[in-house]
C-alpha cells in the first residue's frame, strides 16, 4: 500500500512538475525592453513574476501571476526608481491596505480594498506628511465624511460626500464647515443637498437669508431656515 502511494506520489510531482514550467516572454518596442513576464510553457498563461519598464530601463511596475490570475505583492516605482505604490492581490482582486508615496519617499495616500473596491478611510498627505484630505470610501466611491487641511495641518473644510452610482460622485450633502486655517475659526457654514451648495452662516454677518431659488429650495424644510435672523 505504501509502495502505491509512493508511485502515484511520484507520478503526481513529474507531472505537476512538467506542466508547471515557465519560460520568459521578453517585450521591445525601438530596441528598448517594454516589459518581461513568465509564462507557462505547455499554455502560455502568465505564471510568475511580471515587470514592466519605463522608458530609462528602470522597474515601472512588478507583481506575481499565478496560473492566470494576479496574486501577491504589487509594486509601482517612479521613474528613478523609488517606491511609488504598494499594494496586494488575490486571485486578481485588490485586496487589504495599500499606500501610495511621493517621489520624496514620504506617504502620499493611503487606504484599504475589499474585493477590488475601495472601503473605509481614504487619505492623502502633503510631502512632509502633513494630513492633506480624508474621505470615506463605500463600493469605490467617496461617501461619507470628509476633512480637508491646510498646508499646516489645520482643518478647514469638514462635511459629508454622497455619491449617486452612474452619475455623479463625491457630491457635498449636508452641513459643510469651513474654518480659517491662521485663527482655525469658523468662517462659514455651508448647506448643501446633492453638490449644490448654499452660504447660510458667515463670520461677522450671522445667519443669512435665502439669496437665490437654489437656496430657498435647499433650505426649504430645514432646522436651520429658523434662524436665518440676519445677525450673529
Amino acid at each position: 500500500m505504501k509502495q502505491s502511494i509512493k508511485i502515484l506520489l511520484g507520478v503526481w510531482f513529474a507531472l505537476c512538475l512538467h506542466s508547471c514550467q515557465t519560460k520568459v516572454v521578453t517585450v521591445r518596442y525601438e530596441k528598448r525592453v517594454v516589459e518581461r513576464y513568465q509564462v507557462l510553457t505547455q499554455s502560455n498563461v502568465r505564471h510568475g513574476y511580471y515587470k514592466l519598464y519605463h522608458d530609462n530601463g528602470n522597474i515601472a511596475l512588478e507583481h506575481t501571476y499565478n496560473r492566470g490570475a494576479l496574486n501577491g505583492a504589487e509594486r509601482i516605482f517612479h521613474e528613478d526608481g523609488s517606491l511609488s505604490g504598494d499594494l496586494m492581490l488575490e486571485n486578481g482582486k485588490y485586496k487589504g491596505p495599500f499606500v501610495y508615496y511621493h517621489l520624496e519617499g514620504t506617504v502620499q495616500q493611503k487606504g484599504y480594498y475589499k474585493e477590488n473596491v475601495m472601503e473605509g478611510e481614504l487619505c492623502s498627505y502633503y510631502v512632509d506628511g502633513t494630513p492633506e484630505e480624508c474621505v470615506t470610501m463605500k463600493n469605490n466611491v467617496e461617501q461619507g465624511q470628509f476633512r480637508e487641511y491646510a498646508s499646516n495641518g489645520v482643518l478647514v473644510r469638514k462635511g459629508h460626500y454622497i455619491s449617486i452610482l452612474g452619475d455623479k460622485e463625491g457630491l457635498e450633502d449636508g452641513l459643510i464647515y469651513e474654518y480659517d486655517s491662521e485663527t482655525r475659526q469658523l468662517k462659514t457654514k455651508k448647506r448643501c443637498k446633492e453638490g449644490f451648495c448654499c452660504t447660510i452662516w458667515e463670520r461677522g454677518k450671522g445667519y443669512l437669508k435665502p439669496s437665490t431659488s437654489i437656496c430657498d429650495e435647499i433650505m426649504n424644510g430645514t432646522a436651520d431656515k429658523s434662524n436665518m435672523l440676519g445677525s450673529e
